[in-house]
């Protein structure tokens, strides 16, 4: 490869993750920063939230970084899809990626789900 295609690979992933993460850290009305809130509550003699609403942020915010995981994988698949020249290997190992990638979106939108019951249920059994 060459030196100058290395450079191009570097700005185009340099500028991919720019894309993806300025949104996050440019964005006012955060659902997140409305979370912290609750952080400081206690200090202003306010009540926290409940265990429910802790539990629900935290598995919020893996399953949303595992969402951002899939979006990288799909786009390194179709990148390398495009950029296969005609190669069946290449293909074949792009196609992989994004069959597995689909999968994995399945199961954490399954796991979502399955979560989402047990907390709403737990909820309900212990009343908070």
């Amino acid at each position: 490869m060459s030196k100058n295609y290395l450079g191009y690979k570097k700005l185009f992933f340099l500028i991919l993750f720019f894309l993806l993460i300025s949104p996050l850290i440019a964005d006012a009305q955060n659902p997140y920063l409305e979370r912290l809130e609750g952080v400081a509550a206690p200090a202003y003699g306010q009540t926290p939230g409940s265990p429910q609403d802790l539990v629900s942020s935290i598995i919020a915010i893996v399953l949303g970084f595992l969402g951002l995981i899939f979006i990288i994988l799909i786009i390194i698949g179709g990148y390398q899809w495009l950029t296969s020249g005609g190669n069946e290997e290449k293909i074949n190992h792009a196609r992989d990626r994004i069959k597995h990638a689909v999968i994995g979106l399945i199961i954490i939108i399954i796991s979502y789900i399955i979560t989402l019951f047990v907390i709403s249920q737990l909820a309900n059994i212990t009343d908070w």
